[in-house]
């Protein structure tokens, strides 16, 4: 092991499990990379919220200064 011999019994000698198999990496395959795109889509989706609804201006509209702190009120939160 990193160029140094182990002992075939006793302390530090190595131990091996043998398997019908190919082990745990290569069987759940699939499911492990499942895990990992269903981590990136939620990261992806954390970043770049979606509104569930709109608001419709039936009066004056509002100020650019006064629009522009809403939205920035509004992704504050929604980060929080």
């Amino acid at each position: 092991i990193d160029g140094v011999r182990a002992p075939m019994t006793g302390i530090g000698s190595l131990i091996t499990f043998q398997g019908l198999t190919q082990g745990v990496l290569t069987t759940a395959a699939r499911t492990i990379q499942s895990a990992l795109d269903l981590e990136k889509a939620a990261a992806v989706s954390a970043q770049t919220p979606m509104p569930s609804g709109y608001i419709k201006n039936t009066g004056a509209d509002l100020p650019e200064a006064q629009v522009s702190g809403l939205l920035t009120q509004w992704k504050q939160s929604h980060q929080n």
